[in-house]
C-alpha cells in the first residue's frame, strides 16, 4: 500500500471513530432525562414539572387549566424590563397615583415614597424580592410609559412564546378577571426566561441591598423569599413565590440535578395549621423526587 493511500486509510478511520464516539455520547445525553412521569404527590391543585434541559413534562396536574399566577407573573415583568432597558442604572421615579392605588392594599410591603428616585435594577429587585406591585407599576411606566401599554406588551410576549391560555391583566399579579394561566403555559415562559442570564441571576440570587434614595438616606436589604424560606437540604437553587386571597399559594422553581435543570410550577396549595408554604414543600417534593430516581 502507498503512504497516500495509508494516510487516506488512517483519516477515514479516525473520523469513523469519533462519529461513533460522538453519537454515543449523544444518545447517552438524550436518554439521560427521566424515563417517563415521576409518580409524586402535591398539594398543589395545578402543576407541571419539566426537565429543561431535555424539553420533556415529567409531571403534570391539571396543567392546561387556567389558574391564577399572583407573583410569579413577575417573572415576565423583570423579563421585559431586562430586554427593553438599556441601562439597568438609569434613574426613575415612583408615581404617586401608584402608591396611592396600593395604599393599604398590602400589594406595596417595601414602601416605596412618591416621587422616590432609584435605579431600574433596585426597583426590579424590590419587585422581585418583594413582590411589591408599586415597584412593578414603575418599572411599566419606564419601559413602556404606561401600565397599560407595558401590560399590552406583557400580552404580546406571552402570544409569541406560545401561551394560547394566558392573559395578563397587569404587571403584578394581583386578582384580575383577566390574569390568569395555565402551568403548562408558564413553563414556556420559563423555558424562555431561563435563557437569560441577566434574569437568572435575579431569580437564583439569595438577596440585593437597595441603595440610599432621595427619600431614604439608608440602605435596605432585600431577599428572594423562594431562597430564604426554601429549607436547608433543599434543591432549590432559583424561585418566585406568589399569593393572593383567590390564587392561594403559587410557585416557580428551578433545580438542577446531577446536571440537569428542572422546573417546578405550582398554583392553588393552601396554608395549614401545620405548613405556611405548602408551595415550596411541593416543590421540595418533586426534586426530591427526581434525585431519588436519578441516583439509582
Amino acid at each position: 500500500m502507498d503512504k497516500r493511500k495509508k494516510t487516506k486509510k488512517i483519516a477515514v478511520s479516525l473520523i469513523a471513530a469519533v462519529l461513533i464516539v460522538t453519537m454515543t455520547t449523544s444518545a447517552a445525553y438524550a436518554q439521560s432525562s427521566i424515563p417517563g412521569k415521576i409518580d409524586v404527590s402535591v398539594s398543589s391543585k395545578y402543576a407541571i414539572a419539566v426537565d429543561l434541559t431535555h424539553n420533556k413534562t415529567i409531571y403534570s396536574k391539571n396543567s392546561t387549566k387556567k389558574m391564577r399566577p399572583a407573583s410569579i407573573i413577575k417573572v415576565m415583568t423583570a423579563l421585559l424590563v431586562l430586554e427593553n432597558t438599556e441601562d439597568m442604572d438609569s434613574t426613575i421615579t415612583v408615581n404617586k397615583a401608584d402608591v396611592n392605588k396600593f395604599k393599604g392594599t398590602g400589594e406595596d410591603p417595601f414602601g416605596l415614597i412618591a416621587g422616590e428616585k432609584a435605579s431600574v435594577s433596585d426597583i426590579l429587585y424590590v419587585a422581585m424580592y418583594k413582590s411589591d406591585a408599586v415597584a412593578c407599576y414603575t418599572l411599566a411606566r419606564s419601559v413602556s410609559g404606561s401600565v397599560s401599554s407595558f401590560t399590552a406588551k406583557m400580552n404580546a410576549k406571552a402570544r409569541e412564546l406560545g401561551m394560547k391560555s394566558t392573559s395578563f391583566g397587569d404587571p403584578s399579579g394581583i386578582d384580575m378577571k383577566n390574569t390568569y394561566t395555565t402551568t403548562s403555559d408558564f413553563a414556556k415562559l420559563m423555558k424562555y426566561a431561563v435563557k437569560n442570564k441577566e434574569f437568572m441571576k435575579i431569580f437564583q440570587g439569595k438577596k440585593y441591598t437597595y441603595g440610599a434614595t432621595n427619600k431614604s438616606t439608608k440602605s435596605k436589604t432585600v431577599a428572594n423569599a423562594a431562597i430564604a424560606l426554601r429549607g436547608g437540604s433543599s434543591l432549590i437553587d432559583g424561585g418566585k413565590l406568589g399569593c393572593t386571597r383567590l390564587a392561594k399559594k403559587t410557585i416557580v422553581a428551578t433545580a438542577t440535578i446531577s446536571g440537569t435543570q428542572y422546573l417546578f410550577v405550582g398554583a392553588y396549595a393552601k396554608t395549614t395549621s401545620k405548613n405556611s408554604y405548602p408551595n415550596i414543600s411541593d416543590a421540595n417534593r418533586v426534586f426530591n423526587k427526581i434525585k431519588s430516581i436519578v441516583s439509582k
